[in-house]
């Protein structure tokens, strides 16, 4: 991505993503891949993080057998963080998961500091933040603003949660809601 940098911190196995400049906007035309689909990451390593962007995403979309779409991550692993992050997106569309920060993840991440506002997610299972939690989370200072969220299993924040969620100043407002499970 322009203006992107990725930084490996010597002697460990961690790579980190920031924006250069928290005044940059960084604008997303459209993304399309077959399994991992994200904005500025397809697949966030253990590790690795996301921060301190402005960005604009038209289209993201990911219609593979593993299909993770994500306006930001398509997948994240282990120990990953999401903060800081202003972002606008008008279509996130998985034939499997699609999450308006994060397509899937199979841990926690951190996610802080997150401005979200989109028209359309779409994709099997299906959140505003994630598709779908798989380990106990705390969501902190969040605001969600997205006109449509449709699929099969649905929700405002997360399309399924396996595990609980705490959280701490979030605002979460979803013009429709269309699926399934809701």
């Amino acid at each position: 991505i322009v203006g992107m940098t990725q930084e490996r911190k010597s002697g460990t196995n961690q790579t980190s993503f920031y924006s250069t400049s928290l005044d940059k906007k960084h604008t997303i035309s459209s993304v399309v891949g077959r399994n991992y689909v994200g904005g500025v990451a397809g697949w966030l390593d253990y590790g690795s993080s996301v921060h301190n962007m402005i960005a604009s995403v038209d289209t993201i979309t990911s219609k593979g057998a593993e299909a993770y779409a994500g306006a930001i991550v398509g997948c994240a692993t282990e120990q990953n963080a999401i903060r800081n992050i202003n972002l606008k997106f008008s279509l996130i569309e998985g034939s499997n998961y699609a999450g308006g920060i994060v397509g899937y993840s199979d841990s926690a991440p951190e996610i802080k500091n997150i401005i979200s506002i989109g028209d359309m997610l779409s994709g099997t299972t299906v959140g505003g933040i994630m598709s779908v939690l798989t380990e106990k989370m705390d969501l902190q200072n969040i605001y969600n603003d997205i006109q449509q969220i449709s699929g099969q299993t649905a929700g405002g924040l997360f399309g399924k949660a396996e595990e609980g969620f705490t959280l701490n100043t979030v605002s979460n407002k979803i013009g429709k809601l269309d699926g399934t499970t809701v």
